[in-house]
């Protein structure tokens, strides 16, 4: 039997059988994937307390011959936990992971969405200024998932937008300048513009810290909430809890 090892992120856990647990992990390595963990239900002996949800663990599984039985865990060493200190950030965390069970596929590995995950939850561990955070890494997964261009530059043409320029957020993704959409009238502002490519790049808590009037969120959540469907089979069960 084979075995390998890494990094990941618990991402949710249920009970399986009497003393198990079902435990889905986001991998550096291996990406998405789930696991059992034999005899941790109920117990903290050895490693056997260290499947706290949003955990950062180094683990070892054994990976069976069969593909279609699951790999066992046989050993978890806790690299940092996270305490979110309301129900807000609590839920916050829980969106981020549903949002990487929904669009990423298992074996999928992806460095910069791991590190997108470790920033989130640092971030939540803070509990400050989280109003436009559902936003923000939405736009920035979506992006690292290479769902959505470029917001400095008009998909079609090329060409940089401008202060005069009227910009247009297509239904198909993309994003247009007037001459290329055909249209007078753009659904998006130059200074939109700026403030959606200011938060596909720069650090998550520095994106927190721009204020935006209600409109614009509603906008920009309606626009990314419609890409994200595009990519994902049902409903966000967080974004319901949050009154998105």
């Amino acid at each position: 039997m084979n075995t390998s090892k890494g990094l990941a992120f618990i991402l949710k856990t249920r009970p399986f059988k009497e003393k198990d647990y079902l435990v889905t992990f986001f991998s550096l390595e291996h990406g998405i994937f789930n696991s059992i963990a034999c005899g941790v239900k109920g117990s903290t002996k050895g490693w056997c307390g260290n499947f706290l949800l949003f955990s950062k663990i180094k683990f070892e599984r054994n990976i069976p011959k069969s593909d279609q039985s699951l790999t066992k865990i046989t050993g978890a060493e806790v690299q940092r936990s996270f305490e979110f200190k309301s129900v807000e950030s609590f839920t916050l965390a829980s969106f981020c992971a549903e949002v990487a069970m929904k669009l990423m596929q298992e074996g999928q590995e992806m460095d910069r969405i791991f590190q997108l995950m470790e920033e989130s939850f640092c971030c939540l561990e803070k509990d400050t200024n989280l109003s436009n955070f559902h936003i923000v890494f939405l736009l920035k997964f979506l992006t690292r998932m290479g769902f959505l261009p470029d917001f400095s530059m008009c998909t079609k043409c090329g060409n940089k937008f401008s202060e005069d320029t009227r910009i247009s957020w297509e239904d198909v993704g993309d994003i247009l300048c007037s001459h290329c959409s055909g249209t007078r009238f753009g659904n998006l502002s130059f200074l939109d513009i700026k403030v959606l490519f200011f938060w596909q790049y720069a650090p998550i808590d520095k994106c927190l810290q721009v204020s935006v009037d209600k409109v614009f969120k509603d906008k920009a959540f309606e626009f990314l909430s419609d890409e994200l469907c595009k990519h994902m089979n049902g409903k966000l069960k967080t974004a319901s809890m949050l009154n998105f």
